[in-house]
């Protein structure tokens, strides 16, 4: 398996445009050694930072240089200091104690966002944190219970997705777009192994990677992460997963379990890679 490449492309959809392109490596990976993320000048990030979060946090005590798998300190107005790592707090992980204090009428609100009028709200308790489990109506299956954090970030009725195979996420262009506004926005390309079952999938996410998946999938499942590709342009990212999913469909696999997703999985990796490879080369700035 070759090296692994995170891309960040600072300039999308025109590939005569300039952008640049950072590889980290991840490991352990097959075929690779441990290596450490590269080191990021504060100067170039607290920009980032702020427009992410609106202005909401003070960024005075972050250090001179960090890397981006760091916990940094981060100065919440109403709460004090806390120590997200880099990479969640660019990608919209805020203060815990703010998170824990959304009101129910305000996590319905954040849920009709993302979700619409799909589910009934109507069994939320009176109070309850991002991590823990709430009862959620679905108008087709009835209740089911789920992590909020998770129904916030797409997940919903896991019946509705074993009855859809064909579109399991659920996700609509202006959803996705909306969900990723102010975000990086990611497509990946990840290795699945349970039980000597081995498949790759494809997905698009605003999220820390190892978070998309959180609660989603058995316990037994391995997750290798193999490329994953970063843009401030979702519409370049959402356009670049459809076209994998025209091109290859005769790699097309069928996990033997289903989970949210599952409808974009592959045989084999190695044609997907140099496919987006190109992609990447298409990217670079000349010289």
């Amino acid at each position: 398996m070759s090296t692994v490449f995170i891309c960040y492309i600072d300039s999308m959809k025109k590939p005569n445009e300039a952008a640049s392109t950072v590889p980290v490596k991840r490991g352990p990976r097959p075929g690779m050694q441990k290596g450490a993320p590269p080191l990021i000048p504060t100067a170039e990030k607290i920009a980032r930072l702020v427009s992410v979060h609106n202005g909401k946090y003070d960024y005075s005590l972050l250090p001179s240089v960090f890397r981006a798998t760091d916990n940094i300190p981060v100065l919440c107005p109403d709460h004090g200091v806390f120590n997200p790592k880099y990479h969640n707090h660019v990608n919209g992980t805020g203060c815990p104690k703010c998170a824990g204090q959304l009101s129910p009428d305000e996590f319905v609100l954040k849920f009709k966002e993302v979700h619409g009028n799909k589910y009934s709200y109507a069994l939320l308790p009176q109070t309850f944190g991002m991590k823990e489990k709430i009862t959620i109506t679905c108008a087709l299956h009835g209740a089911f219970e789920q992590r909020a954090h998770a129904h916030l970030t797409g997940s919903g009725c896991m019946r509705c997705a074993r009855s859809q195979p064909r579109n399991l996420s659920g996700w609509t262009k202006t959803r996705w777009l909306a969900l990723s506004a102010n975000r990086i926005a990611k497509l990946y390309l990840i290795q699945l192994e349970r039980e000597g079952e081995v498949f790759y999938k494809v997905g698009i996410t605003s999220q820390d990677i190892s978070k998309r998946f959180s609660g989603r999938l058995d316990a037994n499942y391995t997750l290798i992460e193999l490329l994953i590709i970063e843009s401030r342009d979702a519409e370049y990212i959402w356009n670049l997963e459809h076209h994998i999913k025209r091109e290859f469909k005769n790699i097309k696999y069928k996990p033997k379990q289903v989970f949210n997703g599952s409808g974009e999985c592959y045989s084999d990796y190695l044609p997907i890679a140099s496919f987006l490879n190109l992609e990447i080369q298409k990217l670079k700035p000349d010289g």
